[in-house]
């Protein structure tokens, strides 16, 4: 066997290498990074290992193993009910399979006896009582009605399945999701939608296909049956990636007639995809059902979990289920059922019972906690002087700011979420602005925001057509720094709810404005500042974060030749930054010349740090992942 191999053997006694079984080969470790590697240490999780080069190579390379799946995601039976049959009301009849967006301002129907989709705003976000409607959109044919809907995650794709007026037939059908906050198009243009990319027939299973979910990847499609005597789930694939018309009958996955002996009315995922929640009718009870998914998302491995908790609509017509995940306050879950109050053909009058699970919020870390895991390699080709970075909730979508002579932000993709190694060539590249430094981006995708000390200095905001994709930014809203004092904006930072948003600067001080609306900057009002010449010699915060919770701050300096450095702070009063105190603790980016920015994931345990400098003797443009064990 050529080349320089981690290797490893099962020890059936503990301790006693003379049972050494199950020789393995493991990663190839490159000479070109460690010359003939030394040493070699392991965690005791066995979640890391560490191997030390030779003395042509004095580094010592950090090698990840991935922790199995977790469950991250609330049992079905802690969820309890906060709110029964509340009253609320929409425009149309025959409504079904309701979606919220990411941000839980609005909530789309697809309706059984037409082809239109229907959409509706909320204020405040996920409260069903207060229903605004702002348009319809038509699906596909006249002759066709809609029986189901489902938004991928990351609602960048929708699907539907429709009946054919004329025919027994079933399609499902694979739309782009051009526009979450529909309600934003002028004039309530109805082509948000845009063309139907493909048509797939069903089949003849499922019968009376209903609900159905779809993975992340846009490759596999689990459907449901509503039919007496098929209470079952079935498994289409897809040979194209979100081409519904190169879908697959691969058979059944899910037999649900142990736990529903009449009817299935509907199933959804877990936020996080761990689990699959069934509605069904079990001989005149409503339950739902818990199936447990590992790996996430991947129905073919459901197992039902024994849980399951009972519930009482007042009546099971077109009866729907659906969970959202409260982006703005992180471990909050919302569970609604909804149904019309009269009926299928009832008209305005709905109802919903609503099941909640409040979450604690993440803990702020100790930065000193935090040490290196992934390392993005090179890319210099796309990124000349990275200034900021930025990584969605998601851990699939990485972007990068440059400044001169770029002036540019770019974007990547993370075919394995949060892993840095996994990082794709440019998928899209922008011109911003003379000099950006910071940049941001709300929880849907649908603004951009980032910092500048080029033309147009302070807070620039851009609506994005097209969540995530950054070259449909539209025109520009601006939040005017220098009249606060913040002459050289550098860092940029918003609160979990968007409505404060901070920023570091060259001269020594953090800003922080409120905003009357979350994530706009067009009416910002001055909170005020806070100076920082005491700990960072430098003076120049080229960055900052707070914790999800708002009780630490933490800014990081830009010591060009040096390591660098992050700083962390107490908010006595959380997420005002006139009231912090430094916790004289610092991070020491050993080796990490010329940090420029970087970015804290809600989850306060992760940070994705950008470099202008070399990291460790290696590439001179970088991005690297420092995680809490």
């Amino acid at each position: 066997m050529d080349g320089q191999f981690l290797v490893s053997w099962n020890l059936p006694t503990p301790f006693d290498i003379s049972t050494a079984t199950n020789f393995q080969t493991g990663p190839e470790v490159p000479a070109a990074n460690l010359g003939i590697p030394r040493g070699l240490a392991a965690r005791s999780d066995n979640t890391d290992l560490s191997v030390q080069g030779d003395q042509n190579q004095r580094r010592i390379a950090w090698l990840r193993v991935p922790p199995p799946p977790l469950l991250l995601d609330p049992d079905i039976d802690e969820y309890t009910l906060t709110a029964a049959d509340i009253n609320f009301t929409i425009a149309g009849n025959n409504h079904l399979t309701p979606w919220f967006n990411i941000a839980g301002d609005r909530v789309y129907f697809s309706r059984s006896t037409s082809w239109e989709t229907w959409q509706y705003s909320m204020s405040p976000p996920g409260n069903l009582a207060s229903t605004n409607f702002e348009l319809t959109h038509q699906w596909g044919f006249n002759t066709q009605f809609q029986r189901g809907m489902a938004f991928t995650p990351d609602r960048s794709k929708v699907y539907k399945i429709r009946r054919s007026s004329s025919s027994d037939d079933f399609f499902i059908s694979a739309d782009p999701f051009s526009v979450t906050e529909m309600g934003e198009v002028a004039g309530g243009n109805p082509e948000v939608l845009t063309g139907v990319s493909a048509q797939g027939g069903v089949g003849s299973t499922p019968v009376t296909p209903n609900s159905f979910v779809v993975t992340p990847d846009n490759l596999n499609i689990f459907v449901q049956s509503a039919d007496i005597a098929d209470r079952a789930i079935y498994h289409h694939q897809m040979s194209i990636a979100g081409d519904a018309g190169t879908a697959v009958f691969q058979g059944q996955v899910i037999d649900a007639s142990s736990e529903f002996a009449t009817q299935l009315f509907g199933i959804i995922y877990s936020p996080s995809g761990d689990k699959l929640f069934v509605l069904g009718d079990d001989g005149g009870t409503v339950r739902i059902a818990q199936y447990d998914l590992n790996p996430v998302f991947d129905v073919t491995t459901a197992v039902f979990s024994g849980k399951q908790i009972t519930v009482t609509p007042l009546n099971n017509t077109l009866l729907s289920l659906f969970v959202w995940a409260n982006p703005l306050t992180p471990g909050d879950f919302n569970l609604y059922l909804t149904w019309p109050t009269g009926g299928a053909s009832n008209g305005s009058s709905w109802q919903y019972d609503l099941y909640q699970v409040f979450g604690t919020p993440p803990t702020a870390p100790i930065i000193t906690a935090f040490s290196a895991a992934s390392y993005s390699g090179d890319i210099s080709a796309s990124s000349v002087d990275p200034n900021g970075v930025f990584v969605d909730e998601s851990g699939t979508r990485l972007f990068v700011v440059n400044g001169s002579p770029g002036n540019d932000l770019n974007s990547y993709s993370l075919s394995v979420p949060f892993d840095l190694t996994t990082i794709s060539a440019v998928i899209a590249s922008e011109a911003i602005v003379t000099s950006p430094i910071g940049v941001f981006l709300n929880p849907d995708g649908t603004k951009l925001f980032v910092t500048t000390f080029g033309s147009n200095i302070g807070v620039q905001e851009f609506p994005l057509s097209v969540p995530w994709d950054i070259t449909t930014k539209g025109a520009m809203t601006l939040l005017s720094t220098p009249g606060d004092g913040a002459t050289i904006p550098f860092g940029l930072h918003f609160s979990g709810d968007g409505l404060n948003v901070y920023t570091s600067d060259n001269g020594g001080k953090v800003y922080q404005w409120s905003l009357a609306s979350a994530f706009d900057v067009s009416a910002p009002t001055f909170i005020g500042s806070f100076d920082f010449t005491s700990e960072i010699v430098a003076t120049k915060g080229q960055d900052l974060a707070l914790s999800s919770d708002g009780t630490k701050m933490y800014i990081s300096d830009l010591n060009v030749g040096t390591d660098s450095e992050i700083f962390q702070y107490s908010l006595i009063t959380p997420f005002n930054i006139t009231t912090a105190v430094f916790d004289s603790v610092f991070l020491t980016l050993t080796g990490r010349i010329g940090v420029s920015g970087w970015h804290m994931m809600n989850t306060n345990d992760r940070l994705y740090v950008a470099y202008n400098g070399d990291v460790g003797g290696a590439d001179p443009e970088a991005v690297e992942e420092f995680i809490i064990p």
